[in-house]
């Protein structure tokens, strides 16, 4: 969140500063300083910030599971692995010259080779990481199953077997149980996964849609003469757009898809708020220091006054 928006700062007031490098060509990092600052910068952050998350994820998982500290003890050698191929993957569309202004509001790794250089690397370390998130929660699920089923057992004072543990025996009620106590890092989890899939998915075909009209070729030259000869022909109608939309549609990108993309990414600060921010816990945690901070100064001015 902080790294996106860092870069807003390159086009505050003026959005051509980053999309236009003229009045006619769009930005590349050779035409356009600003676009190859901003797209090196957030190519870096993008992935810096998805490698620590998998590290995160990873760490939780083997010090949960495997009762290991494993990558504690190789501390320096995570955190060089994470640089290494964070600054590698920005390396590479820079010094191929790769980083451009293609749709949106900022320069990223130009959507010819966007599969390669960008998308397919972050898929790597993505999905792994909700699988490896999937596979500590029902381990912890598990754990706080059998706990619970011992607590109830040594209650009523019956002996505990191997048997009386086993997962066969489990009922709809232990399930929600457990989830009501980790539905917030797997809810999250899904909702991180979600987006970047739709947001990968989105600019994929929205690039290979436009492409063509940014190459001027033979098929873009066609369907854009038929649209200008039909918004000509209408042009003293109101609705010439409507009407000659159909031959534009289905060589532009979806505009529902966009949104969605779009709105998903943009909301992400309001679901990890929702996930986490209306937890009982912290509510409670938030009610104590407002009672506790501005009760002391109340307290204080109605004593001015004995």
């Amino acid at each position: 969140l902080l790294a996106f928006l860092g870069i807003t700062f390159f086009y505050i007031g003026n959005h051509n500063n980053i999309q236009c490098a003229n009045n006619f060509d769009q930005s590349t990092m050779d035409n356009n300083l600003l676009c190859g600052i901003q797209g090196v910068l957030l190519i870096l952050t993008t992935f810096l910030l998805i490698l620590y998350c998998f590290l995160l994820i990873l760490q939780l998982h083997i010090q949960t599971v495997w009762k290991s500290n494993l990558l504690q003890r190789y501390y320096v050698h995570s955190q060089v692995f994470v640089w290494v191929v964070s600054l590698l993957f920005t390396f590479i569309p820079a010094v191929t010259k790769n980083i451009t202004f293609d749709f949106g509001a900022v320069c990223l790794v130009s959507g010819k080779v966007s599969i390669a250089m960008f998308w397919t690397p972050l898929a790597v370390f993505v999905i792994p990481s909700f699988l490896i998130h999937i596979m500590t929660f029902i381990h912890i699920s598990r754990a706080q199953w059998v706990l619970a089923r011992d607590f109830e057992d040594s209650s009523l004072g019956t002996i505990i077997t191997r048997s009386s543990i086993s997962m066969d025996h489990i009922t709809g009620q232990d399930v929600l149980n457990v989830i009501k106590v980790q539905w917030r890092p797997l809810l999250l989890a899904m909702i991180l996964l979600t987006t970047f899939i739709i947001f990968m998915i989105h600019s994929i075909l929205a690039t290979q849609q436009l492409y063509p009209f940014l190459e001027d070729s033979a098929e873009t030259v066609s369907w854009v003469s038929k649209w200008l000869a039909c918004l000509m022909k209408y042009q003293l109608t109101n609705d010439g757009q409507s009407k000659c939309a159909n031959i534009s549609l289905k060589h532009v990108p979806n505009v529902m898809f966009l949104v969605i993309a779009e709105l998903l990414t943009a909301s992400l600060g309001i679901s990890i708020f929702f996930v986490f921010g209306t937890s009982v816990g912290l509510l409670r945690e938030w009610r104590y220091w407002f009672t506790k901070t501005f009760g002391r100064v109340e307290k204080h001015t109605n004593n001015q006054f004995v």
